[in-house]
């Protein structure tokens, strides 16, 4: 099992932030199972814009303060220097990560820059899913077979996402005005369980906690998410079992009350669905 910080350190090492060229284009796919959720991940930034595709699962990316919640086949785009961090809610996940700096954006790209900043998540649309999903192997295929040829490709590449990108910023604009409400809503709803996950958290709790009926705060989270609530309350709550499990000497049962599970076999049913491991291989792999 891979851990975040370990994530994190081949991230961080990737290129040499001490001494970033002036021009770069850097990719690299990365893919773990049975990843392990925990708080290490850091806030960082660099000096180059990146650019996130998340082939599989699902994450909840923070750039700055602001939570976005990216599904499968979802785009974030990423300035220098903005503080950012992602924390996985599936265990398993791929995703491609694209480095890059100024020159190799459009100049027309330039010019909407803070359309992008302001809109960073992009989601391609029924129409051009299969082209713009096909492009991060087409840029890892330049990068690693590098011709006379491959720079200009590249930011072809780039531009032809990028063109598509502001478009569904367009579309977005002129259509759906309920987004950011749905947002707050389920910003309140994860900062409320986040807190209270040690109590009984029912979603009736939830609803009059966001003062709407329980089906409508149980439909729009899993829309913005890509999970139910009660994947996110067990999530949370497991991720919490693993810090007691690799942190202290309290038994299973202990630790499945101190995190919100009134039953330790159901604990260890939840726990094994997210780790494949039961609780106490989990906790004795730590020895």
């Amino acid at each position: 099992m891979k851990h975040s910080e370990d994530i994190f350190n081949d991230h961080a090492n990737f290129i040499d932030k001490l001494n970033p060229p002036k021009s770069l284009f850097s990719i690299q796919n990365m893919s773990d199972n049975n990843f392990i959720i925990d708080e290490k991940f850091p806030y960082h930034y660099h000096d180059w814009f990146e650019l996130y595709y998340l082939r599989s699962g699902k994450c909840i990316y923070t750039l700055k303060t602001k939570r976005y919640y990216v599904n499968e086949n979802n785009w974030i785009f990423i300035p220098p220097n903005l503080k950012h961090k992602v924390m996985y809610l599936t265990p398993t996940h791929d995703r491609c990560l694209m480095y890059f700096s100024k020159d190799y954006l459009n100049p027309l790209v330039i010019s909407h820059i803070n359309q992008l900043i302001t809109n960073p998540i992009f989601a391609p649309g029924q129409e051009d899913f299969a082209s713009i999903n096909a492009i991060p192997d087409k840029l890892l295929y330049e990068f690693e077979n590098k011709s006379e040829f491959s720079e200009e490709l590249i930011k072809s590449y780039l531009l032809e996402l990028f063109v598509a990108f502001l478009r569904e910023i367009e579309r977005k604009a002129s259509g759906d005005t309920n987004t950011s409400n749905h947002n707050l809503l389920v910003d309140h709803v994860i900062r409320y369980i986040n807190v209270h996950y040690a109590e009984k958290i029912t979603l009736n709790d939830l609803a009059d906690l966001t003062c709407v009926g329980s089906n409508y705060v149980s439909r729009i989270f899993k829309q913005v998410t890509g999970i139910n609530i009660n994947e996110y309350i067990n999530l949370i709550r497991i991720t919490h079992a693993k810090k007691l499990l690799n942190t202290t000497n309290d038994s299973i049962t202990n630790i499945a009350y101190k995190c919100g599970f009134n039953d330790s076999n159901y604990f260890s049913h939840v726990f094994k669905k997210f780790e494949k491991v039961s609780p106490q291989q989990y906790g004795s792999s730590r020895l």
